[in-house]
């Protein structure tokens, strides 16, 4: 039984694909409402609730799937990845257009071990991210990516499993139940280290970097107690720049590991009974932990924290060192009007109404139980905060559109559509009815939902994407992700913290981006960085409404570099008219266009056209054409980092209107794609054309037809070899279709 949505679907422009997204939601009083669009973005994927075998009957898995936000291909979109169950973890790339290509055959990590949590971060300071997944009744699997692949390594030192060492073998089963990861460099040395939830048969584990992408378990965190674990996260909670671990356990109380600094060896102590963070047990409310937010709701500088729970979620203050210097927590849910009586998973601090405060939103879903008897559909829930003094939170899940009664489980937040608010994942948990071996059982299938902010405020946002300056082969900074660095930024009179965490919610992870919103104001007064390794930096020239890089060691904050999406010419009785379209909220700092004979497409010469452009799209047109000549363009858009983006070189014939019928051509299927991928297009009539293959730098790679084509669709196929017959390297690529009438380009991708 293999549960996935089989599409055929061809690919267009944002403004297109947009358009065709029916907009269920209504807008809400507060602002915010979501238009739910998984199915139209092509990442409704239905959850496999398969588990494991126990005694020949089938267990399934009640648990999973958790789900994460990252850019896998530093392309700067954001992607999809989720775990699964048996079916494996899937992997969709954003294609900037509202939807995404499944490319986790391609990506290598369709195999799974009953796939639960997911969390990611750059291990080895290379530049690319790396991805750990908890499993179902198993150990982890870990993988090393380079941007277009996902190489899977369970080994120390290449010789051992990952979590077994045959020199001193655990006193315990090594077969783990693996759920939760995580990373944080919890001993600053610019490598992240990864803890690992275990929930049966094998207490939770600390793995520690060996750097170069390895790790060894190790006993600095002696976890005493079979805690049940679902979810761990690495966080500062007494702001004393190194990183304490709290874990959230089904059963038992909940951890929290106080990292007790370089001059005791990196030891930790589990100190959340004496903070009043432990929660309760079984016999007591607020038991039975699932998933954890970890944030500062209340700008007051510290870190706050949120459970989801089977019995009345918590709400825990972060009180500061009182009586002795103990550090105190103080649980007020119930006050602030987020305790819930039900069963929830997922969560997240996060501004979605772009006020400057952090709102609280959750997935829900029971556990089909005899046992414990709760309602099946409970509803998701999103909570605004309503800010000092009393910083309590209004549910408006009804009016937001928000409200869905599947099974809920992983929830992660990230700006997907670039927009500069957060949108929303929710996986849901495919169940029985009465029981999967039980004659005539009901499966209720839960797949996937993708929710788009549509708020409405008008408020003001800034996207900060942190980089660390530690390097691959050896760590002279912190780590590359930036895990554990804070921002604090001041606007409008007030100062938000956020914390940079890979691993939280449930099973999940949220972007490794950090978004703030800024409400009314229209300035940014300071953005400081506290980097993991000790350091602190100021950032200048920091305007709302855009996304930046900051990068440790330089104080300068960089705007992130176009994203292109086309380029289009056609003729106009003005002479030849370009357009093209670039991502939301990224402006170039520079435009240039090059231009030169058709016959002569190497020869480009820039030239100086007066040029119309909005926050998205641009257009010129070229007079300086003789009428019926045809010539070849290029466009160039220069990010404020000095990176351009350089478009396929396009062809358009001068004079005359462009016919109202004009040849197009479609996205490629697969994309990425390795080795074969198809090109749609379709002609008006029978024509001339040519279909041309360029690289990222606008060189020709490979004709694919040149010559008269018939009319209607067609179709085309590359291989990925150049005019010579020989393979090509992985990469970004654009093709290019030609005809008298104007040309239409698009990109692709191309992994090895």
């Amino acid at each position: 039984m293999r549960y996935a949505l089989a599409r055929t679907r061809l690919r267009i422009l944002i403004v297109t694909a947009l358009a065709m997204i029916p907009c269920v939601a209504t807008a809400s009083a507060s602002g915010v409402f979501f238009t739910e669009i998984g199915s139209e973005a092509g990442v409704a994927v239905v959850h496999d609730p398969r588990g494991f075998s126990d005694g020949g009957q089938e267990v399934p898995n009640f648990y999973g799937p958790g789900v994460a936000w990252a850019d896998v291909n530093n392309d700067r979109w954001l992607d999809l990845i989720i775990g699964n169950g048996e079916s494996g973890n899937f992997i969709f790339l954003n294609d900037g257009d509202g939807t995404f290509t499944d490319v986790s055959r391609s990506f290598g990590t369709q195999t799974s071990r009953v796939a639960n949590g997911i969390a990611l971060a750059d291990i080895d300071n290379d530049g690319d991210l790396d991805m750990a997944v908890g499993n179902f009744y198993a150990e982890p699997q870990f993988y090393i990516g380079n941007g277009a692949h996902f190489a899977e390594r369970g080994e120390i030192y290449g010789v051992n499993p990952l979590f077994y060492d045959a020199v001193n073998p655990p006193p315990f089963p090594v077969t783990p139940e693996s759920m939760g990861v995580s990373f944080g460099d919890f001993n600053k040395d610019g490598y992240v280290d990864l803890y690992v939830a275990n929930y049966m048969l094998q207490p939770d584990m600390l793995m520690q970097s060996l750097g170069g992408g390895y790790f060894q378990r190790t006993s600095k965190v002696e976890v005493t107690d079979q805690g049940y674990g679902f979810t761990g996260i690495f966080w500062d909670f007494d702001n004393d720049s190194d990183l304490d671990i709290y874990v959230v356990n089904d059963f038992g109380t909940n951890f929290l590991f106080e990292n007790q600094g370089r001059a005791s060896g990196w030891e930790f102590v589990d100190m959340a009974a004496i903070y009043k963070i432990a929660g309760g047990d079984t016999l007591e409310p607020k038991s039975m932990g699932m998933g954890v937010a970890i944030a500062d709701y209340d700008n007051d500088q510290d870190l706050d924290v949120y459970i989801t729970n089977y019995f009345l979620n918590s709400l825990y203050e972060n009180l500061g060192p009182q009586v002795n210097d103990l550090w105190r927590f103080r649980e007020r849910a119930k006050e602030a009007g987020v305790e819930y009586d039900y069963n929830c998973w997922g969560v997240d601090f996060c501004d979605l109404d772009l006020d400057g405060d952090l709102d609280l939103i959750q997935a829900s879903g029971n556990i089909p139980s005899k046992q414990i008897p709760q309602p099946i559909d409970l509803p998701n829930k999103v909570w605004l905060n309503d800010g000092a003094p009393n910083w309590t939170f209004t549910d408006v899940s009804e009016a937001a559109d928000f409200n869905d009664r599947m099974l809920g489980r992983g929830l992660a937040t990230a700006d997907f559509d670039r927009d500069g608010d957060l949108d929303v994942v929710v996986t849901n948990n495919t169940w029985f009815d009465p029981a999967p071996d039980a004659p005539g059982a009901v499966v209720h299938e839960g797949h996937v939902l993708l929710y788009r902010n549509d708020q409405t405020n008008g408020y003001h946002w800034v996207n900060l994407k942190l980089q660390g300056a530690g390097q691959h082969g050896g760590s002279s900074g912190c780590n590359r992700a930036a895990i554990g660095a804070r921002v604090y930024l001041t606007a409008g009179g007030s100062t938000q913290m956020r914390e940079v965490q890979a691993g939280s919610s449930y099973l999940s992870q949220n972007s490794l981006e950090v978004e703030f919103g800024i409400g009314a104001s229209s300035t940014i007064d300071q953005v400081l960085v506290r980097w993991m390794c000790g350091a602190e930096e100021s950032y200048t020239g920091v305007e709302p409404d855009r996304f930046y890089r900051l990068v440790e060691g330089d104080a300068t904050a960089i705007p992130m570099p176009v994203a292109l999406l086309s380029f289009e010419a056609r003729p106009a009785l003005e002479g030849i008219r370009l357009e093209w379209l670039t991502a939301p909220g990224i402006a170039a700092l520079e435009t240039r266009i090059y231009r030169a004979p058709a016959d002569s497409p190497d020869d480009l010469r820039r030239i100086l056209l007066p040029i119309e452009q909005d926050e998205r799209t641009g257009w010129a047109i070229d007079r300086e054409v003789v009428a019926k000549a045809s010539y070849a363009y290029q466009l160039v858009l220069v990010g404020e980092d000095g990176i351009g983006t350089v478009s396929a070189t396009i062809f358009a014939t001068a004079g005359g209107t462009s016919s109202p019928m004009r040849a197009t051509v479609g996205q490629n299927y697969p994309n990425p794609f390795n080795p074969h991928t198809t090109i749609a297009f379709s002609l008006p009539r029978p024509m001339q054309i040519r279909l041309v293959i360029y690289d990222d730098r606008g060189r020709l790679v490979r004709t694919l037809r040149s010559g008269m084509e018939r009319a209607g669709s067609n179709t085309a196929d590359w291989d990925g070899t150049d005019e010579s017959g020989r393979p090509v390297a992985s990469g970004n690529y654009s093709y290019a279709l030609i005809t008298k009438n104007g040309t239409s380009s698009r990109r692709l991708v191309l992994v090895r």
